[in-house]
């Protein structure tokens, strides 16, 4: 037809250089992280350069910056790898976890990251009880309402989530119409980074209570193991959860060194 352009799909595709170039900075870190510097020799990308892209790779979780200036892969990148190797070592160990963990204390254990500003199951194992807590693989809850998510919060970028609560007037809606501030949620967050427990209770469902661990990798939060409990079996005092969460938690290290071990990382 006269006057119309015709492209050919068949010829190659013109490279983005600022994606290939965040592509090359991804693709260099390694698992003990690099400096800017280090990257930037590394890929050939200027300094600056390199700078900006690594932040907007930070602020989109593909890389973290350690608290020595090292940058290392981040939670959605991992993710990404999470997802695309299904027999790879961070799915073995995440999967010998959540088993673990569901025969340890006979309840529902999932596992959770971050995606779209929601908490995301990846994998999750049922407690054989005929009353029990359910989180099919897939579904997406609020970060702020369960302890898996206010885990993440604790551990990665919480900024984003707070000024959005703050637009109804800093409260918000718990499950059954129970009424948080953002002050307080804030104050909960600061004590879970500080190593207090995290705990959700009445908060998504009225009749669920869970506590999460963070999976820690080099200083990184790659996620959270939530073990679910219909509120009538949950821990009944202080001393109770702590003893659990000590257990849970050899229970996630011992899985990571495994994993660690049978894929010679």
């Amino acid at each position: 037809m006269i006057g119309k352009s015709v492209s050919d799909s068949s010829s190659p595709a013109t490279p983005v250089r600022s994606v290939s170039r965040a592509l090359s900075l991804l693709t260099a870190l390694r698992s003990d992280g690099l400096t800017l510097t280090e990257a930037s020799e590394r890929t050939g990308i200027p300094v600056p350069t390199a700078l900006r892209l690594m932040r907007t790779l930070e602020a989109d979780a593909f890389a973290v910056r350690l608290a020595d200036g090292r940058y290392v892969l981040g939670p959605a990148a991992l993710r990404i790898a999470y997802e695309a190797d299904p027999d790879g070592p961070l799915r073995w160990m995440v999967r010998s976890a959540v088993l673990r963990l569901r025969d340890r204390t006979n309840e529902t254990v999932s596992f959770f990251v971050r995606r779209d500003g929601e908490l995301l199951c990846l994998e999750t194992a049922e407690s054989r009880a005929p009353v029990r807590w359910v989180c099919p693989r897939g579904s997406r809850s609020p970060l702020h309402l369960t302890a898996a998510g206010k885990t993440l919060l604790a551990h990665g970028p919480t900024r984003e989530l707070l000024d959005r609560l703050a637009v109804d007037n800093g409260t918000f809606e718990c499950a059954g119409g129970r009424v948080r501030t953002l002050a307080d949620l804030e104050s909960e967050l600061m004590e879970i980074r500080s190593g207090a427990p995290a705990v959700s209770d009445q908060e998504s469902s009225p009749d669920a209570w869970d506590f999460a661990l963070p999976l820690m990798v080099k200083g990184v939060c790659l996620g959270a193991f939530a073990v679910g409990y219909p509120r009538s079996r949950a821990p009944r005092t202080e001393g109770d959860l702590r003893q659990l969460i000590d257990v849970c938690a050899e229970i996630v290290t011992d899985s990571l060194d495994e994993a660690l071990l049978t894929y010679g990382i």
